[in-house]
């Protein structure tokens, strides 16, 4: 949910005031609560602001912002990857804000945007870090990349067969099974230490 002039984009979804209004009951029953702003679209800027200050009182615990992917290109956008999308700069400037705007109210800022991961107040962008009972996946490519002293694999990701939920990652279905059937997570995570294009999208400058 990112603000009521998003209604018009998306017609057959509940809209931005009835979503609101379900913030207070979600937060009374959940551990944690995290509005996603996703996807974050420049031109609704000022209405995405004003509406922080809404949501400490209704119980959030913070927001998760990632600015918008298309795949077709768009005047302003920047390919990267398979998809085009808001250059870095415009981001950061714009995410700058809505981070200290976060912090004046009391919410935390999670960065979904992986080139801006670093940017959040934690690298695990859904905000489920420090949640009583649950232990997040600190063995993947933004904590390597930007926290590597935390890069820890457990004993079960070192087990054949758990690298299949990277399954999403290929196309291929010989690809899928040989992650279904034998590599472990830590072997998948290893090739991918060595893929440079796949880095870069994380480092892009662009």
């Amino acid at each position: 949910m990112s603000c009521s002039e998003y209604d018009a984009l998306e017609p057959n979804a509940p809209s931005y005031a009835k979503r609101f209004k379900t913030l207070g009951k979600m937060a009374a029953a959940a551990k944690r609560v995290v509005v996603r702003i996703q996807p974050y679209i420049e031109h609704f800027h000022e209405e995405i602001l004003s509406n922080l200050c809404r949501y400490k009182n209704e119980g959030v615990y913070g927001v998760v912002v990632e600015g918008m992917k298309v795949l077709k290109s768009i005047p302003g956008f920047v390919r990267l990857g398979g998809d085009f999308c808001y250059p870095r700069k415009v981001l950061e400037r714009r995410f700058r804000e809505i981070k200290a705007v976060c912090h004046d109210n009391g919410l935390a800022f999670l960065c979904g945007e992986n080139r801006l991961r670093s940017m959040g107040d934690s690298l695990t962008c859904c905000g489920c870090e420090g949640v009583e009972g649950f232990v997040v996946n600190k063995a993947n490519m933004n904590q390597y990349l930007f926290d590597k002293e935390s890069y820890v694999f457990t004993p079960k990701m070192k087990e054949p067969g758990t690298a299949y939920p990277a399954k999403a990652l290929f196309q291929h279905t010989v690809s899928e099974k040989q992650l279904r059937m034998n590599t472990s997570y830590y072997e998948f995570m290893k090739l991918v230490e060595k893929d440079k294009g796949f880095i870069q999208t994380f480092l892009s400058k662009e």
